[in-house]
């Protein structure tokens, strides 16, 4: 919009002639809000496992390999660990609803936590390198995308309770290596030589090394086969069948 000037002022000179240019305005254009305001608040999402309870000494292990001790609400991240030492133990929830107790003396990595996106690419990959663990599945759980990994054998699920314990102390009816108990559901243990074993509820599982060959031909015994009589007794002994928080899991 211009400003209108008189010709007698400038023809008086009491306007320069130059400055009638200068009198032209430009309407000020407001600038439009920022995304962050005009936006609604996002809310948190959970893509780890939130930890809802623990007792005793527990730490959480960062990839980088910085560790804290963890702390009730805490979320326990894809790539980090749960440390557990002396009669410590952490139940941690998922998104999915699973439930997952770390038992004492354990040492848990989680490699893959994906909980969202198109449904069959949700997948939770998580390593027990020492002690023992229990998992309950929850509603929204893929149970195909589940996997648990230990130096002796992977295992894939298909059912809704069971306990993972690496046993690193051989006994004369039990081989060191990781036990399976399957509570509810079935699942199937896969050893390091190729061989498996389907574990349905009330069976127990054994994933070992592979037997070398003795000499003279004799086959060698399979690293995943079923636990049944003096095996399945001493592996009932190690397992912990419950501990302080078995019961807040349901």
């Amino acid at each position: 919009m211009k400003r209108r000037i008189s010709l007698t002022a400038l023809g008086a000179g009491l306007v320069a002639p130059w400055s009638v240019f200068a009198q032209t305005v430009t309407p000020a254009v407001a600038k439009p809000a920022s995304a962050a305001a005009s936006s609604p608040a996002r809310t948190q999402v959970q893509r780890g496992g939130r930890v809802v309870a623990l007792s005793g000494d527990c730490e959480l292990v960062k990839s980088g390999g910085e560790r804290k001790p963890l702390k009730q609400g805490q979320q326990v991240m894809q790539g980090e660990s749960v440390e557990t030492k002396g009669d410590g133990e952490v139940l941690l929830r998922f998104a999915d609803q699973s439930q997952l107790l770390v038992r004492s003396n354990a040492q848990v990595e989680f490699e893959v936590l994906r909980a969202y996106g198109a449904l069959a690419q949700r997948e939770k990959t998580i390593k027990l390198l020492r002690g023992g663990l229990r998992y309950i599945t929850g509603a929204l759980t893929r149970k195909q995308g589940v996997r648990f990994s230990t130096p002796t054998a992977t295992i894939g699920i298909r059912g809704t309770d069971l306990e993972i314990l690496v046993n690193e102390a051989p006994t004369d009816d039990l081989a060191a290596g990781t036990i399976l108990k399957v509570s509810k559901g079935e699942a199937q243990l896969n050893a390091n030589d190729g061989t498996d074993v389907d574990v349905r509820a009330g069976e127990w599982a054994l994933g070992t090394e592979p037997e070398l060959v003795p000499r003279g031909g004799v086959r060698r015994r399979n690293a995943a086969r079923a636990l049944t009589g003096a095996a399945q007794a001493a592996a009932k002994a190690l397992v912990t069948t419950k501990g302080k928080l078995d019961g807040l899991m349901r």
